[in-house]
């Protein structure tokens, strides 16, 4: 008899990042667990061979803060039941959701996110810097009702850097264990890391969902208007939605010829090969998905030196970390213009590094996981 799995989630979709990783888990590992996922939307591919309970009222909500407060005490109720139930063998929750789950997968930490934005690691205007406190401040309150709940037996962390913020907000009783993020390889066609790159002069990219002011976007724009005017031309693509701000932007500091904004695209792959590199000053990450993919897709990662990409940088090796402020920013594309023949060498080990995070073994340690529970 397969091992019944309960999996709590607000999206189980390509759609969410943390829903995305889990609903891979799920699709590969189906023939061994028998899964039910409650949610507000799934993968339509997935219900041919799982079971799907929808969490009601969730649709109709679009909005970050009362969808995180309105999910906190429906998930919570909905795991309550499962328990009651006696159907299940685990009960996973994905992200801080709600309580009452044996298992909880954490991809962010609000108390840290909200450390940095005390500290003023990113420029947000007024009112967005008060909706996204109010947003964090709420997330503290749901890891802190998540670590002290007795059911709770086991939390994993993409990164060793999450489990450590964690760990230096609150006391955790129950075990604790490292799953990073996977990795989609197969549109890769190269296995050896040979890609051509299809850039005229100097190209870099930097990808984001949004909130490019935590991402650095608009610190990287002010270097590269300085860059311009030392005579470095680099083409710099900017893969996710971009708000009117970044528009303006881009006006104001007269880079229209030099910044492509490519917007919400499914084919990030494409970008990845007209750059040279990939670069995020970010304040803030527990993994960074998108520095992974461009170190997979051969492109060597400049960023700041933040949970999951201290994992993955090599200083100088298949990337560099940068300080979060236009000077370092400026020194290492100074250095790209002059060095982009070692671009190369390092993309290959770039992707070298990235490869060991394919989905085949992070499915085994969930495997592993769900075996021992």
């Amino acid at each position: 008899m397969k091992k019944r799995i309960a999996i709590f989630c607000i999206d189980l979709s390509n759609e969410s990042p943390a829903g995305g990783q889990i609903l891979k888990i799920v699709r590969e590992l189906a023939s061994i667990f028998d899964f039910t996922v409650y949610s507000r939307s799934i993968d339509p591919e997935l219900l041919t061979f799982i079971k799907h309970k929808p969490v009601p009222f969730l649709s109709r909500i679009s909005r970050r803060l009362p969808l995180y407060i309105a999910s906190y005490f429906l998930f919570s109720r909905s795991v309550r039941n499962a328990r009651r139930s006696g159907e299940y063998d685990v009960i996973h929750v994905i992200e801080a959701l709600c309580t009452g789950g044996d298992l909880v997968s954490l991809h962010f930490c609000a108390a840290r996110a909200l450390q940095a934005l005390r500290a003023k690691n990113a420029q947000y205007p007024f009112l967005k810097k008060v909706y996204n406190s109010l947003i964090f401040r709420f997330g503290n309150f749901k890891e802190k009702r998540i670590f002290a709940h007795e059911k709770l037996r086991l939390s994993t962390f993409v990164s060793s850097g999450l489990m450590k913020e964690f760990e230096s907000f609150y006391k955790i009783d129950a075990e604790k264990l490292v799953i990073p993020n996977s990795l989609d390889t197969s549109t890769l066609t190269d296995s050896k890391g040979d890609i051509k790159r299809n850039s005229y002069g100097l190209s870099g990219c930097i990808c984001s969902l949004g909130d490019w002011d935590r991402k650095g976007l608009y610190i990287l724009l002010d270097a590269l208007s300085l860059a311009k005017l030392s005579g470095i031309k680099c083409r710099l693509y900017v893969i996710g939605p971009a708000e009117s701000r970044v528009v303006q932007y881009i006006k104001s500091h007269a880079l229209d010829n030099l910044v492509e904004l490519v917007g919400k695209t499914k084919e990030v792959e494409k970008y990845y090969k007209l750059s040279d590199f990939f670069i995020l000053p970010t304040a803030y990450e527990s993994f960074s998905l998108v520095a992974y993919e461009a170190a997979l897709n051969g492109l060597p990662v400049f960023a700041t030196r933040v949970s999951g990409i201290d994992e993955l940088i090599v200083d100088g090796e298949n990337g560099y970390f940068l300080q979060r402020n236009v000077e370092s920013i400026l020194e290492k594309l100074k250095w790209i213009s002059q060095n982009k023949e070692k671009l190369q060498q390092m993309g290959k080990n770039a992707r070298k590094r990235a490869s060991a995070f394919t989905l085949d073994v992070i499915a085994k340690d969930y495997k592993k996981v769900y075996e021992r529970l």
